[in-house]
């Protein structure tokens, strides 16, 4: 980690425990497009050396997209986009941090993760036909429009 946060083996030792901690400051706000939907984040990306908090990095913006379709009763998704605009270091027990270099570091690997967890989501999520073993689903629909997103269902009573 100490081409990632330069400082922090000289601070802490070599081979040392270390975890990373993202915590949202406030409720996302969401986008709607045409087939396209995504979310807004601020929050704060904390990394802790020996479960001690080692340094806090503000995340100020950070965005991500995804395609989003319901097809068969299977909710299918896809990974567009994340990357991060902007941050800035709130506390740092090792040293200066250079937050752009860092901002740059996680959208490069948040790019190459991106066909990856793809992968993982191809499957899709099943949704349940039946519910309370009273209504039964015919049919579902999910669109993403323009500054909304519509669903559609059909019941039928049993």
């Amino acid at each position: 980690m100490d081409g990632i946060l330069p400082g922090l083996i000289a601070f802490y030792g070599a081979n040392q425990p270390m975890s990373i901690n993202f915590a949202t400051k406030q409720a996302p706000s969401s986008f709607f497009k045409v087939d396209e939907m995504g979310l807004t984040v601020t929050g704060d990306l904390q990394v802790f050396v020996n479960n001690k908090l080692a340094a806090t990095i503000e995340v100020i913006t950070g965005e991500g997209s995804l395609n989003a379709s319901l097809n068969n009763f299977h909710l299918f998704i896809k990974l567009l986009t994340f990357f991060i605009t902007d941050g800035i270091v709130l506390y740092s027990e090792f040293g200066p941090i250079d937050v752009q270099s860092k901002i740059n570091f996680l959208n490069f690997y948040a790019y190459l993760a991106l066909p990856v967890i793809n992968v993982f989501l191809a499957p899709g999520f099943p949704f349940p036909q039946e519910y309370f073993g009273i209504i039964r689903i015919r049919d579902a629909t999910f669109n993403s429009m323009d500054g909304y997103c519509q669903v559609g269902i059909v019941p039928e009573f049993i």
